[in-house]
């Protein structure tokens, strides 16, 4: 089997010395946490590819997570991208209106394509006392607990209900079977998105893409992820809010 070996910063320590080897390794220590994404318009052809095909790899192997992301457009659109080269380089542009509009609608959908949401999911409720199911599926939900997956139960406190709904960026109620959703009109009161399934009462309380989304999907990437995603980068810009799921 043929052995595979990435390039290593100490690799280059004959060339700049172990004190620069040092160095950039306590700096990236500094980062440890963070994520750098690269943005180029192409994988192969020019200097700019050739330089973060190999410096994503190094700064990888330093534990630095780094990503290297390539702008998706059409040819339209990297025709005017050219002419902009161009005339950062002193060349004449005519920038009209609709290659303004090109040029942005593309940045757009790329921003939404490469839009990594950090996000936190907060399962909140209580037991009911005419369901023994209750603690059981709580229990199992509680196996699921991480970093970024909140389990909490509100007994009578509904000030926190109320926090949580008004603090979140999405409140889901991906009922499979629904009267009237509570959710659904506590978070609307409150403004807050809802994302709920479209079966019973829900389908009349949220008006699919007027002031909310219907989904009847039981997928867990499509189409309820598309639609968090959407509305996070629409009302916040980065997402750094709760999504919530209250008195599931």
């Amino acid at each position: 089997m043929a052995h595979y070996r990435i390039t290593q910063v100490q690799d280059y320590e004959p060339l700049i010395g172990t004190e620069n080897v040092e160095r950039i390794r306590e700096k990236a220590r500094q980062f440890k946490g963070l994520r750098v994404a690269n943005f180029n318009s192409t994988y192969y052809g020019g200097g700019v590819a050739e330089t973060i095909s190999s410096l994503t790899l190094l700064m990888n192997s330093l534990g630095q997570r780094t990503e290297w992301r390539v702008i998706q457009g059409r040819a339209d659109f990297f025709s005017i991208t050219k002419k902009m080269h161009n005339a950062l380089q002193g060349g004449e542009i005519d920038l009209s209106s609709i290659k303004k509009e090109v040029f942005e609608q593309v940045i757009y959908e790329n921003s939404f394509r490469n839009f990594r949401v950090d996000a936190r999911l907060v399962l909140l409720g209580n037991f009911a006392t005419d369901d023994p199911e209750g603690e059981e599926i709580f229990d199992s939900l509680c196996a699921c607990r991480n970093e970024r997956i909140l389990i909490l139960t509100s007994g009578d406190d509904t000030a926190l209900v109320n926090a949580l709904q008004t603090r979140a960026a999405v409140v889901l109620q991906k009922s499979l079977r629904e009267g009237f959703g509570l959710t659904v009109a506590e978070a609307m009161w409150k403004r807050t998105p809802v994302i709920g399934g479209n079966v019973g009462g829900i389908r009349y309380q949220i008006e699919d893409g007027v002031n909310g989304f219907l989904v009847s999907s039981v997928d867990r990437q499509k189409p309820s992820a598309a639609r968090i995603n959407e509305l996070a980068l629409l009302i916040f810009g980065h997402p750094d809010h709760a999504t919530g799921d209250a008195r599931s």
